[in-house]
Protein backbone atom coordinates (compact mmCIF):
# COMPACT_ATOMS: atom_id res chain seq x y z
CA UNK A 1 0.00 0.00 0.00
CA UNK A 2 1.06 3.11 -1.19
CA UNK A 3 1.26 6.32 1.66
CA UNK A 4 -1.38 8.33 -0.34
CA UNK A 5 -4.02 4.92 0.24
CA UNK A 6 -2.86 4.85 3.83
CA UNK A 7 -3.52 8.18 5.04
CA UNK A 8 -6.64 8.80 2.53
CA UNK A 9 -7.42 5.28 4.63
CA UNK A 10 -7.09 7.36 7.70
CA UNK A 11 -8.35 10.05 6.95
CA UNK A 12 -11.37 7.97 5.98
CA UNK A 13 -11.68 6.51 9.01
CA UNK A 14 -11.74 9.83 10.79
CA UNK A 15 -14.13 11.43 8.91
CA UNK A 16 -16.71 8.34 9.47
CA UNK A 17 -16.04 8.20 13.29
CA UNK A 18 -15.98 11.81 14.00
CA UNK A 19 -19.08 13.04 11.84
CA UNK A 20 -16.59 15.92 10.61
CA UNK A 21 -14.55 16.75 7.61
CA UNK A 22 -10.89 16.39 9.40
CA UNK A 23 -8.30 18.81 8.08
CA UNK A 24 -5.11 17.28 9.18
CA UNK A 25 -2.04 19.52 9.73
CA UNK A 26 1.50 19.51 8.82
CA UNK A 27 2.03 17.42 11.99
CA UNK A 28 -0.51 14.88 11.61
CA UNK A 29 0.42 14.15 8.72
CA UNK A 30 4.29 13.36 9.36
CA UNK A 31 2.92 11.21 12.38
CA UNK A 32 1.11 9.67 10.13
CA UNK A 33 4.03 9.15 7.70
CA UNK A 34 6.29 8.05 10.74
CA UNK A 35 3.38 5.24 11.59
CA UNK A 36 3.86 4.22 7.91
CA UNK A 37 7.51 4.04 7.65
CA UNK A 38 6.87 1.81 11.09
CA UNK A 39 4.71 -0.46 8.92
CA UNK A 40 1.88 0.11 11.89
CA UNK A 41 -1.69 -1.79 10.14
CA UNK A 42 -4.21 0.45 9.72
CA UNK A 43 -6.32 -1.78 11.72
CA UNK A 44 -4.16 -0.94 14.61
CA UNK A 45 -4.20 2.51 14.18
CA UNK A 46 -7.84 2.69 13.35
CA UNK A 47 -9.27 0.76 16.48
CA UNK A 48 -7.09 3.40 18.43
CA UNK A 49 -8.36 6.06 17.15
CA UNK A 50 -12.12 4.30 17.64
CA UNK A 51 -10.90 3.77 21.55
CA UNK A 52 -9.52 7.64 21.81
CA UNK A 53 -12.89 8.92 20.21
CA UNK A 54 -15.14 7.17 22.48
CA UNK A 55 -14.22 9.18 25.35
CA UNK A 56 -14.64 12.62 23.65
CA UNK A 57 -17.86 14.44 23.83
CA UNK A 58 -18.98 14.21 20.35
CA UNK A 59 -19.03 18.19 19.33
CA UNK A 60 -15.14 18.15 20.33
CA UNK A 61 -14.52 15.64 18.02
CA UNK A 62 -13.62 18.09 15.06
CA UNK A 63 -10.69 19.26 17.34
CA UNK A 64 -8.94 16.01 17.20
CA UNK A 65 -5.06 16.41 17.17
CA UNK A 66 -3.14 12.98 16.15
CA UNK A 67 -1.29 13.56 18.94
CA UNK A 68 -2.63 11.67 21.55
CA UNK A 69 -3.67 8.87 19.22
CA UNK A 70 0.14 8.48 18.77
CA UNK A 71 0.78 8.08 22.37
CA UNK A 72 -1.75 5.33 22.82
CA UNK A 73 -0.20 3.97 19.90
CA UNK A 74 3.14 3.99 21.28
CA UNK A 75 1.86 2.89 24.71
CA UNK A 76 0.31 0.35 22.83
CA UNK A 77 2.98 -0.88 20.94
CA UNK A 78 5.24 -1.25 23.66
CA UNK A 79 2.65 -3.04 25.89
CA UNK A 80 2.60 -6.85 26.15
CA UNK A 81 -0.81 -7.48 24.73
CA UNK A 82 0.37 -5.62 21.72
CA UNK A 83 3.45 -7.31 20.85
CA UNK A 84 1.10 -10.89 20.71
CA UNK A 85 -1.08 -9.51 18.71
CA UNK A 86 -0.45 -11.12 15.13
CA UNK A 87 -2.12 -9.25 13.24
CA UNK A 88 0.40 -6.77 14.28
CA UNK A 89 3.78 -8.97 13.71
CA UNK A 90 2.46 -10.38 10.60
CA UNK A 91 1.86 -6.57 9.18
CA UNK A 92 -1.11 -6.80 7.98
CA UNK A 93 -2.60 -3.74 6.94
CA UNK A 94 -6.51 -3.83 6.55
CA UNK A 95 -8.94 -0.71 7.30
CA UNK A 96 -11.13 -1.37 10.46
CA UNK A 97 -14.51 -0.09 10.50
CA UNK A 98 -16.89 0.12 13.54
CA UNK A 99 -19.87 -2.34 13.41
CA UNK A 100 -22.95 0.38 12.75
CA UNK A 101 -25.05 -1.75 15.57
CA UNK A 102 -22.06 -1.05 18.20
CA UNK A 103 -21.65 2.74 17.03
CA UNK A 104 -25.45 3.11 17.86
CA UNK A 105 -24.77 1.79 21.31
CA UNK A 106 -22.34 4.13 21.75
CA UNK A 107 -23.89 7.35 20.87
CA UNK A 108 -26.77 5.90 22.46
CA UNK A 109 -25.13 5.26 25.81
CA UNK A 110 -23.65 8.90 25.02
CA UNK A 111 -26.88 10.89 24.76
CA UNK A 112 -28.04 9.78 28.46
CA UNK A 113 -24.74 11.18 29.33
CA UNK A 114 -22.92 7.60 30.71
CA UNK A 115 -19.36 7.12 30.10
CA UNK A 116 -18.46 3.94 28.35
CA UNK A 117 -14.46 2.40 28.35
CA UNK A 118 -14.26 0.61 25.76
CA UNK A 119 -10.71 -0.36 25.84
CA UNK A 120 -10.23 -4.52 27.04
CA UNK A 121 -13.20 -5.53 24.75
CA UNK A 122 -10.73 -7.72 21.71
CA UNK A 123 -14.38 -9.31 20.70
CA UNK A 124 -17.00 -7.36 19.15
CA UNK A 125 -19.41 -9.92 20.21
CA UNK A 126 -18.46 -9.55 24.03
CA UNK A 127 -18.27 -5.41 23.33
CA UNK A 128 -21.92 -5.33 22.26
CA UNK A 129 -23.44 -7.53 24.92
CA UNK A 130 -21.39 -5.05 27.79
CA UNK A 131 -23.01 -1.98 25.78
CA UNK A 132 -26.14 -3.72 25.72
CA UNK A 133 -25.90 -4.53 29.64
CA UNK A 134 -25.12 -0.73 30.47
CA UNK A 135 -28.51 0.78 28.57
CA UNK A 136 -30.86 -1.88 29.90
CA UNK A 137 -29.47 -1.23 33.47
CA UNK A 138 -29.70 2.38 32.32
CA UNK A 139 -33.60 2.20 31.66
CA UNK A 140 -34.23 -0.36 34.22
CA UNK A 141 -33.15 1.97 37.23
CA UNK A 142 -35.03 5.17 35.55
CA UNK A 143 -38.33 3.79 34.65
CA UNK A 144 -41.23 3.91 37.07
CA UNK A 145 -42.04 1.69 39.63
CA UNK A 146 -45.42 1.03 37.66
CA UNK A 147 -43.57 0.14 34.61
CA UNK A 148 -40.69 -1.80 36.26
CA UNK A 149 -43.64 -4.15 37.64
CA UNK A 150 -45.78 -4.79 34.08
CA UNK A 151 -42.33 -5.64 32.67
CA UNK A 152 -41.86 -8.06 35.88
CA UNK A 153 -44.81 -9.76 35.87
CA UNK A 154 -45.15 -10.20 32.26
CA UNK A 155 -41.74 -12.07 32.01
CA UNK A 156 -42.49 -13.81 35.23
CA UNK A 157 -45.85 -14.84 33.38
CA UNK A 158 -43.68 -15.59 29.98
CA UNK A 159 -41.28 -17.87 32.14
CA UNK A 160 -43.77 -20.01 33.54
CA UNK A 161 -45.57 -20.70 30.48
CA UNK A 162 -42.59 -21.07 27.91
CA UNK A 163 -39.63 -22.17 30.32
CA UNK A 164 -39.11 -25.27 32.99
CA UNK A 165 -36.42 -24.72 34.48
CA UNK A 166 -34.50 -24.88 38.09
CA UNK A 167 -34.67 -22.49 40.69
CA UNK A 168 -30.91 -20.90 39.58
CA UNK A 169 -31.79 -21.25 35.71
CA UNK A 170 -35.36 -19.64 36.66
CA UNK A 171 -33.15 -16.39 38.09
CA UNK A 172 -30.86 -15.96 34.79
CA UNK A 173 -33.77 -16.41 32.20
CA UNK A 174 -35.99 -14.04 34.36
CA UNK A 175 -33.05 -11.70 33.66
CA UNK A 176 -32.91 -12.72 30.20
CA UNK A 177 -36.19 -12.06 29.35
CA UNK A 178 -36.78 -8.83 31.05
CA UNK A 179 -33.98 -7.73 29.03
CA UNK A 180 -35.43 -8.31 26.30
CA UNK A 181 -38.95 -6.57 27.15
CA UNK A 182 -37.13 -4.10 27.57
CA UNK A 183 -34.95 -3.95 24.00
CA UNK A 184 -38.01 -4.35 22.73
CA UNK A 185 -39.95 -1.67 24.54
CA UNK A 186 -36.98 0.48 23.74
CA UNK A 187 -36.15 -0.26 20.40
CA UNK A 188 -32.71 -1.17 21.06
CA UNK A 189 -30.85 -3.29 18.38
Amino acid sequence: MEFKEYITAIEKNLKNLTQFNIYLSEEDINIIRSWYKKDIPLERINKTIYNCLSNIPKKKRKFLSLKKIDKEIYKLKTSKIFKEDKSFKENTRQEYTINPEIQLLIEQLENLGIKVNINGYRDETELKEYLERKIISFIWKNISDEEREIIRKEALKELKTKYNLSHTDKKEALKFIVANKIKKIYNLP
